[in-house]
């Protein structure tokens, strides 16, 4: 118990020895304390050092881009055809339900058949009652997204399924 005590006295005589005195290395410097010694405060260094953009030791074991970047070939592909290309699936969606509102042959039957796009492929499902407006869907749905685009899944209601409900 006498142990104890004693060290428990002798803790913060000892702590009170060292509070507030740090030590440095002989060749370090402190952090400036009057602000316009600051270079942060003060506008930075008049001379700052240069940085490079390209090191100064290439890597040796660095390979060349295997594809070389080229300028767009514009007669290929013109900006105006690229511009009103749909980009993403649900602008796809919206560009055929769009042009098939505006079909007078399939309009009529535009809430029985499904437009699903997934990664610029297009589906179109569903129930018409004639070949004509199946195909009026199809030719729609290829004009917006190109041939070979479109899978065509809509089913032709026959007329005898209709009187026996």
């Amino acid at each position: 118990m006498r142990l104890i005590r004693a060290f428990l006295m002798l803790v913060p005589l000892a702590l009170s020895c060292t509070w507030g005195q740090t030590t440095a290395p002989a060749n370090s410097q402190s952090a400036p304390i009057d602000p316009h010694e600051n270079p942060e405060v003060n506008g930075g260094d008049p001379n700052p050092p240069k940085e490079t953009s390209s090191p100064a030791h290439p890597d040796p074991n660095a390979k060349p881009d295997p594809i070389p970047v080229r300028a767009p070939n514009l007669a290929a592909h013109p900006p105006e055809a690229v511009a009103h290309a749909p980009t993403t699936d649900s602008e796809i969606m919206s560009r055929i339900r769009s042009s098939l509102r505006n079909d007078k042959t399939a309009s009529p039957y535009l809430r029985n058949v499904q437009v699903i796009s997934h990664a610029g492929q297009v589906k179109l499902e569903g129930k018409v009652p004639s070949p004509a407006v199946r195909a009026a869907m199809e030719r729609n749905a290829i004009q917006v997204v190109g041939a070979g685009k479109v899978t065509n899944n809509i089913d032709i209601q026959s007329t005898r399924a209709k009187k026996g409900r």
